[in-house]
């Protein structure tokens, strides 16, 4: 179970560096920025999927049937090796994806009026990113482990 829920962490690990460096790419850390925030959601739905698929697939591995404890300790692992590799994914997005997002970011947000310089300051940077990259996954993987949970058990 841990091997799976390994690999399938790692699978999510280069889809999630895939996209960032995409959105990069065509310009939503630069002349699109303004749809950043709203294209950058669409991320969320694939790894939802990709989680439930490999939730199947591991009920799939263990005969068709799978407790919800056993389905739910499958996701919770995955939750956990997923956050062990947020900060692996924020470096290579901030060291080699786009080394000025936070710059970029900062500027257009106090130019059109989001934030104040502080506000600003406080809100794009590694320390911010980082504590809600954690946070999210941690709060997103625990709901969705729960569901998925529910939904993939079978006795």
């Amino acid at each position: 179970m841990i091997r799976s829920a390994l690999t399938v962490s790692v699978f999510i690990f280069i889809v999630s560096t895939t996209w960032l460096a995409f959105e990069k790419l065509i310009g939503l850390h630069g002349s699109l920025i303004e749809y950043h925030p709203i294209v950058t959601l669409f991320l969320l739905p694939i790894i939802i999927l990709i989680t439930a698929k490999s939730t199947q697939l591991y009920r799939f591995k263990q005969g068709g049937k799978i407790t919800f404890t056993h389905a739910l300790f499958f996701g919770l692992t995955l939750t956990a090796f997923n956050c062990a590799l947020a900060p692996a994914t924020l470096w290579i997005f901030e060291t080699f994806i786009n080394p000025n997002f936070y710059k970029d970011f900062i500027k257009y947000s106090i130019d059109h009026g989001l934030h104040d310089k502080v506000t600003a300051f406080d809100y794009f940077n590694h320390d911010n990113y980082l504590r809600e990259s954690l946070l999210g996954q941690a709060a997103m993987g625990t709901i969705l482990s729960i569901i998925l949970a529910f939904s993939s058990s079978r006795k």
